[in-house]
Formats: C-alpha cells, structure tokens, sequence
C-alpha cells in the first residue's frame, strides 16, 4: 500500500488513474490545490483521506 502523500507530479491525471487501476486496493485522491502539501494546503479535505488509509492499513482503530 502506497502513501496517500505520494506524488507524480508529471503523471496527468489520466495516467495517474492508470496507475491507479492496476494497483489492487488503490484509491486516487487528487487534491486540487495543494501541490506536494496536501496536508497543509487542503487539511480539511486530507485529514480525512488519512485517517481512512491509516485505518484501512490497520495502523489505527476504526472506532
């Protein structure tokens, strides 16, 4: 399982979607503004995607 944090950032977004779909499990998240810092540039969208993979990785509880 990849980092949500990870970037290509000369993938366009059709082939970032390729990759995407040949990845088992794998869900594209695109933030749109943010650049490399998704964390600081859109938190109130990020934060949620995070908790999501870390959960789902089982890193942290689901309750």
């Amino acid at each position: 399982m990849a980092s949500p944090w990870q970037c290509a950032s000369t993938a366009t977004e059709p082939e970032s979607e390729a990759i995407a779909e040949r990845i088992p499990n794998a869900r594209l998240v695109i933030f749109e503004r943010s650049g490399y810092s998704p964390q600081v540039g859109e938190a109130e969208l990020s934060q949620p995607v995070m908790r999501d993979f870390l959960r789902d990785a089982g890193i942290i509880d689901s309750s």
